[in-house]
């Protein structure tokens, strides 16, 4: 969805919701992103802005489901939340940052927001994967150390049933 091909903000957030659903019960998507819980509310205030929606904000923000990857990028930036963005940018080549996004409409650039979704989009797909990936492994150590212990638990037994 482009915004200067729909015919405008409310036509695109209409467009959005009818597809997603994402605030009604019937929603079918679950949005995954970096600091997403910014663009929950702006969605939603734009949305109730445009007399779109009236379920009430507290209602969304507990009962839908959504990912949230600023946590873990913040964690795996040593605890500091000044430079975070970075963990997740580093998995491509991203030009642009969010906040330069509406100043790159009012100037027309279609082409770089485009780019920059496209980007966002490559990084924080690259991220998840990584941080899966990293996950995996720790739970397949997890695994094997549980399993040592409870062969060495199961030799412990057989010693002191010999005895």
């Amino acid at each position: 969805l482009k915004i200067w091909d729909i015919g405008g903000e409310k036509e695109l957030l209409k467009t959005f919701l009818d597809a997603s659903q994402f605030f009604n019960e019937n929603f079918t998507f679950t949005p995954i992103g970096n600091n997403i819980m910014f663009d929950i509310i702006f969605l939603y205030s734009r949305s109730v802005y445009y007399g779109l929606i009236n379920t009430p904000l507290w209602k969304i923000l507990h009962e839908k489901p959504f990912i949230d990857l600023k946590p873990i990028a913040v964690m795996m930036n040593k605890m500091d939340f000044k430079g975070y963005d970075w963990i997740i940018r580093r998995y491509g080549k991203m030009k642009h940052k969010g906040h330069e996004i509406p100043g790159l409409y009012v100037d027309k650039r279609y082409d770089e927001i485009i780019e920059y979704i496209k980007d966002e989009y490559e990084c924080t797909l690259k991220f998840m994967k990584d941080v899966l990936n990293k996950m995996i492994e720790v739970e397949q150590v997890e695994i094997k150390e549980e399993k040592e212990e409870e062969i060495e638990k199961r030799k412990q037994e057989k010693k002191k049933k010999k005895k």
